[in-house]
């Protein structure tokens, strides 16, 4: 069948007038059809039609047989793939978006100096505020300090950080330095400490206890290995890359510049609401996107970018120095 099919668009691209001739003749007793004037075009479908009319089953199912296979490979290596669609989504990609913790970065991030202000308990109750959260900053504070403190009210704020009520201690927030000053925190006492920490390219989150900060906490995690690499090849495709995260501004610019991402590619102290704005402005322009992230705080952006890419962290150890 494939050698019909050769031969007949041979014909028609090298002989299209006799060829036409033959079906005007043919067409007076069986049907009429009206291929394309250009001998290439006609010559392609001519092909087409040949093998589609004499192999439907084997033309119907080589796509899905070809899917079957790529997602069989893919699997082996840790790659789940929903569906064929989202393998199609792919080739139509023209920007992706990056999010930091765990995805650019190895996901498992060190409490590298914490500083105390007049709460000797601080780094326990830390320890214990973080240990029921999933967040990789907080399975390394958690980290700190064994035992559990029993709290009230404790839950996970997205893109902020823990919040929980202790009887005699009042209301206990763990989080980013940006949160607890939105929540009328004064923080100046750990300005210094967070600076410097911010200038290496370590993250920096803060305990504060009755609206009075009491501790602060400087993690540092390291870029995947093979994560520059990826990046050269994604931008030598033709692709944008840009670099979304809701860590510090500072934090956020020291681990593009390590992964080859441009400055002004790098959208910092986004919280997970925004960057799915964020990806919708780019829709909005013509932008094709794919969204790389966890498919828990950046679940927004997942759901609405045009291609979601998931990375599924390993569990995060118990215990670990600092």
């Amino acid at each position: 069948m494939v050698l019909v099919a050769i031969g007949a668009a041979l014909w028609w691209g090298l002989a299209l007038t006799h060829a036409q001739a033959v079906h005007d003749t043919l067409a007076r007793v069986l049907w009429a059809a009206h291929p394309p004037p250009s001998p290439v075009a006609a010559a392609c479908i001519i092909a087409a039609s040949v093998l589609i009319i004499a192999c439907p089953c084997a033309m119907g199912l080589a796509t899905p047989a070809a899917i079957m296979a790529g997602v069989n490979v893919a699997s082996r290596r840790g790659i789940l793939i929903r569906d064929g669609v989202a393998l199609e989504k792919t080739g139509a990609v023209t920007t992706v978006l990056f999010d930091k913790t765990g995805t650019l970065t190895i996901g498992k991030p060190l409490v590298v100096e914490h500083q105390i202000y007049g709460e000797p308990e601080a780094t326990a109750l830390a320890a214990s505020l973080a240990r029921h959260s999933m967040h990789p900053l907080s399975q390394a504070v958690a980290a700190l300090a064994p035992g559990e403190i029993a709290f009230d009210q404790w839950r996970e704020l997205r893109g902020s950080g823990i919040q929980a009520e202790k009887s005699g201690q009042g209301t206990l927030r763990l989080g980013s330095l940006r949160w607890l000053d939105q929540d009328g925190i004064d923080i100046g006492v750990a300005k210094d400490f967070a600076s410097r920490w911010f200038d290496s390219g370590a993250s920096v989150i803060g305990l504060s206890m009755n609206q009075k900060l009491v501790a602060a906490f400087a993690l540092r995690d390291a870029l995947k290995p093979g994560a520059k690499e990826v990046i050269s090849a994604l931008r030598a495709q033709g692709l944008q890359v840009a670099l979304v995260t809701g860590d510090n501004s500072r934090t956020a610019a020291n681990i593009a510049e390590q992964a080859g991402i441009s400055p002004d590619r790098v959208f910092a102290e986004i919280a997970p609401e925004k960057k799915a704005s964020l990806v919708a402005d780019l829709q909005k322009r013509g932008e094709r996107v794919a969204f790389v992230g966890d498919g828990i705080n950046d679940a927004p952006a997942l759901e609405q970018a045009d291609l979601g890419i998931a990375v599924i962290l390993p569990a995060m150890p118990r215990t670990s120095s600092c």
